[in-house]
């Protein structure tokens, strides 16, 4: 605001302008990500279970996906609705069919890349 506001015009005003703003955007996420490092970096049992289910989740959600959306598609509702019952039931169904068809029973999970 200051280099802004205080300063007169010149040529390249709107580039130093545009330079400050993804200089402080860069800062902040670094920020958070240094933060996120120092204070969830600890091993624990929920980041052993996501750790594990991330391949098989990759590979069962296009799947869920095309399904919700075939049976969604032609419904009435509102695009707002559509949405969230997309990502809601994408990642709702694919944990279910990753821990109810897949994570429990030795013989499925080598086909999703997962250790016996």
């Amino acid at each position: 605001m200051v280099l802004w506001f205080a300063t007169g015009d010149f040529q390249g005003k709107s580039y130093l302008s545009s330079f400050v703003k993804v200089f402080n955007l860069w800062s902040w996420i670094l920020t958070i990500i240094g933060y996120g490092a120092a204070y969830l970096n600890k091993p624990g049992k929920f980041l052993k279970y996501a750790n594990e289910s991330v391949y098989p989740l990759y590979i069962l959600h296009q799947t869920v996906i095309v399904v919700l959306c075939y049976y969604l598609k032609d419904t009435g509702w509102n695009l707002a609705l559509k949405f969230s019952l997309m990502v809601l039931g994408t990642f709702g169904f694919s944990l279910l069919i990753y821990e109810f068809g897949i994570r429990r029973y030795k013989w499925t999970r080598p086909l999703f890349g997962l250790k016996t």
